[in-house]
């Protein structure tokens, strides 16, 4: 689970993307992906390097989780959703054409900044 790839984009260039798309009045599906790609591990590696924190990981093997998701399922129906769309995104590739300029870790300094602004 831990070699699959994606590339998040940051808010502001989404929205700058999906602006400029409005004036096509196609009814169609686009994907957008940020400007970096990314292993999901490498994106939870920079959170904490900027947190200067001990990375700490473990990892479920997707069997494992599906498994449990099931007994979930049993109790409760919208917990088991969230599983299951947790597990389709650690399980698959999800690397979109890139566009925009920022990349999370830019996200991330912003949101340290807002909090140490905020006093938190």
């Amino acid at each position: 689970m831990a070699k699959k790839k994606l590339n998040p984009i940051h808010g502001a260039d989404l929205a700058e993307y999906c602006v400029r798309e409005m004036s096509n009045e196609s009814n169609r599906e686009l994907e957008i992906g940020g400007p970096t790609v990314f292993k999901h591990q490498d994106i939870a590696e920079l959170a904490f390097q900027l947190l200067d924190k001990k990375p700490k990981f473990f990892h479920i093997p997707p069997f494992l989780l599906l498994l449990s998701l099931r007994v979930v399922k049993i109790f409760n129906k919208k917990y088991y959703d969230i599983g299951m769309f947790f597990h389709d995104g650690m399980t698959q590739n999800m690397i979109a054409p890139t566009y925009g300029s920022r990349n999370i870790s830019s996200f991330f300094n912003e949101y340290l900044d807002a909090q140490q602004g905020d006093g938190k």
